[in-house]
């Protein structure tokens, strides 16, 4: 069976032979608008199969796992540290928007969700998320406290012993 050219292949072949070594939201922009119309998902998507690394603006928030969204967000909070820090207010707020977009994402799955496991799941992402809102530059110690609670939540009750 002969595979179609599909658009994730075009991309991902733009993307190889551009030379980039790494996707900005520059080039992001370019091939959104080259490739249009794409979502930005799905654009991501295909980055990811033409194994180019993206920035974390480029990359934004991924939320097919809480090990990603962990990734992600400690990155953007690495990308908006280093934006305060150079006085750049544009990109630090380009960071800002990223998270609160993928909230707003976040917020939505979770209207959608029927199974109780992953509206728990989602409800458990916004909170990362508004907290990483609220103060960015503590999020990474708030974020170890949050699992070591998690784990602490799920793991099994001890029996008593006398």
């Amino acid at each position: 069976m002969v595979r179609r050219n599909t658009k994730r292949d075009r991309i991902a072949e733009a993307v190889r032979e551009s030379g980039w070594e790494r996707i900005d939201v520059e080039e992001f922009a370019r091939l959104q608008a080259a490739f249009a119309p794409v979502s930005a998902r799905y654009l991501r998507e295909s980055i990811r199969a033409a194994g180019v690394p993206m920035s974390a603006l480029a990359e934004g928030i991924r939320q097919d796992s809480l090990e990603e969204l962990e990734r992600t967000l400690l990155r953007m909070q690495a990308e908006y540290d280093a934006a305060s820090q150079a006085g750049d207010a544009r990109r630090a707020r380009q960071c800002r928007e990223a998270v609160i977009k993928s909230k707003d994402h976040a917020k939505w799955a979770l209207r959608k969700a029927v199974q109780e496991e992953k509206r728990r799941e989602r409800a458990e992402t916004i909170l990362w998320m508004l907290t990483w809102l609220e103060n960015p530059a503590l999020f990474p110690d708030w974020l170890e406290l949050r699992k070591r609670e998690v784990r602490r939540e799920l793991a099994p009750p001890h029996p008593i012993s006398y």
